[in-house]
């Protein structure tokens, strides 16, 4: 969660801890923008896909 001027003021590990693989493409999933869920924060979640993804 980012403060309107784009400070990290929570963070949630969707994985609870869970480590992935190096490698992939990273970027930011803008989810909610300030005044779509709360009127001081806006939700972006970190993204890491891909292509080639080894079976564990």
């Amino acid at each position: 969660m980012l403060d309107p001027q784009g400070g990290v003021i929570g963070e949630i590990g969707p994985l609870y801890g869970l480590a992935l693989p190096e490698g992939g493409t990273e970027w930011n999933w803008n989810i909610a923008p300030i005044g779509e869920i709360a009127p001081d924060y806006e939700v972006r979640h970190r993204v890491r896909g891909y292509s080639d993804l080894p079976k564990g």
